[in-house]
């Protein structure tokens, strides 16, 4: 049976996508501000997005202070940025 897949439905599946656009365009000043306008844009779950996944978080978040030209923050005591090499 064939099914149209609503805008709703194409939002869902981009969500992650727009988020990171919205970082990178300078408009946002941080992660609050990403949600808010996603939440706006009629984007649904965002919460639940956002807070499963910590990295994701952080790296929109640097993403939004290199943006305004604000120098990204660096990772958590104990973390290490992972590199190519093993």
């Amino acid at each position: 049976m064939w099914r149209w897949r609503g805008m709703v439905d194409y939002a869902q599946s981009n969500i992650v996508e727009r988020a990171y656009q919205l970082a990178r365009s300078g408009t946002c000043a941080g992660i609050e501000d990403v949600r808010r306008r996603l939440i706006t844009e009629g984007y649904g779950n965002v919460t639940a997005h956002l807070s499963a996944a910590p990295a994701l978080r952080r790296t929109l978040s640097n993403l939004c202070l290199q943006a305004q030209g604000r120098p990204a923050r660096p990772p958590p005591p104990g973390r290490r940025l992972q590199s190519g090499a093993p």
